[in-house]
């Protein structure tokens, strides 16, 4: 038994059972489950933007760049909102923030079916949507962080959004032509009202024995973590939009580039599952390294090795050691969380870091040679590497202190 989990039983015997210990999940499955759900929802409209740009400019009629800054706007929507969630920290009341979250998903979905080709509006409502799922994606994973098994939650929080991104990915594009981008948005409303049943299950704010648990923390040790984050999210964003590109560059064709990508999914749902069980496996630490020493190595693969079959094992390797990397990463942030701020400061650096990675990889690119964003992309990846050993560190002297 680690020093986690014996701190664990030494404040629930001394305390006894609590009514926050069924909110946080110690002794049920609904707030798990709830949390799950409502980050998934939180996240859904990143995870379908490829999808949704594509059927802007298919079935809705505007431009490319149009369509971007559409999507942009989604984007700085989650921001302003984890960033809101972020100051206001522990007196955040994650149950309301959720229910808000929902209803401005939901008005923010019925509002884009309503703006039809309207360029001002679409930009309006898709914004609304990005406030909805910022609250619901920051307030999802703050209550994730605050279980008993964070690096758990978070695992299969990743793994329903991989899910989700895959399924969606494949019905939805036939679907928007079929019947129109709107369809996309009807969706997004429908995923609203899915969301409504489970907050009854999310806590209302910081779990206590928690909080006693990670109260040892030193600021250095939650600034590097949350460094960690954003330099792993940054140098995934500086690749992952051209990875699609990065296959037919291997010489991998069409068909050959979209199977590694499906087969990449799934070996990311599969990271994502590993990775929440590092504890029951390997160390989280030994994970952690693992998982940086495949994403590392299956960049700096890339530009060596050809064909469609490299293509797929690299890409394979690429988006499960990530996911790996990713939810450990996270886990070394709610280890160290006292008050749930802390989590919701590594989402807002991970939308920040999806969103700066690939303007990154433009500055750095020449025409359709890949090899500058891939050495960007893994110097990056190594500091976020580094940064986490720093944690891992300062996470070891803080148990044998306790």
């Amino acid at each position: 038994m680690s020093e986690r989990e014996r701190g664990l039983i030494l404040i629930k015997d001394a305390d006894g059972p609590t009514d926050s210990d069924n909110q946080a999940g110690f002794l049920n499955f609904g707030p798990p489950i709830s949390a799950i759900v409502i980050a998934t929802i939180g996240q859904a409209g990143v995870g379908v933007q490829p999808v949704m740009v594509s059927a802007l400019t298919e079935a809705g009629g505007f431009d490319i760049k149009v369509a971007g800054y559409i999507a942009s706007a989604e984007i700085l929507g989650i921001v302003v909102t984890n960033l809101a969630t972020v100051i206001t920290g522990s007196r955040s009341n994650w149950r309301s923030l959720c229910l808000i979250g929902l209803v401005l998903l939901i008005v923010g979905s019925i509002a884009s079916i309503f703006a039809r080709t309207d360029f001002e509006s679409m930009i309006a409502a898709r914004l609304i949507s990005g406030f909805g799922a910022g609250l619901l994606t920051s307030s999802g994973y703050a209550a994730a962080g605050m279980t008993r098994n964070p690096d758990r939650m978070f695992g299969y929080i990743l793994a329903a959004a991989t899910a989700h991104a895959a399924l969606t990915s494949l019905l939805l594009p036939g679907l928007a032509i079929s019947w129109g981008v709107q369809t996309i948005f009807i969706y997004f409303g429908i995923l609203g009202l899915i969301g409504l049943p489970f907050l009854k299950w999310i806590p209302v704010s910081t779990n206590t024995q928690v909080m006693q648990l990670h109260s040892g923390s030193k600021l250095s040790e939650r600034l590097a973590a949350l460094l960690a984050v954003v330099l792993l999210f940054t140098g995934l964003g500086v690749l992952w939009p051209y990875l699609f590109q990065i296959g037919l560059n291997m010489g991998a064709g069409v068909d050959g580039a979209s199977i590694g990508l499906t087969s990449s999914h799934l070996a990311a749902f599969g990271g994502a599952l590993l990775a929440g069980y590092a504890g029951r496996l390997i160390p989280a630490f030994a994970m952690f390294l693992l998982a940086m020493a495949v994403t590392i190595g299956s960049i700096l693969l890339l530009p060596v090795l050809s064909g469609a079959l490299a293509y797929a094992i690299l890409a394979s390797g690429f988006n499960a050691g990530s996911n790996m990397a990713i939810v450990l990463a996270l886990g070394a942030v709610a280890q160290a969380d006292v008050n749930g701020r802390w989590i919701a400061g590594a989402v807002m650096l991970q939308t920040l870091g999806l969103a700066i990675g690939p303007a990154l990889a433009a500055l750095v690119m020449t025409g359709s040679d890949f090899q500058m964003p891939e050495i960007l992309s893994v110097v990056l990846i190594a500091g976020s590497c580094i940064a986490g050993i720093f944690v891992a560190l300062q996470a070891r002297h803080r148990s044998i202190l306790v």
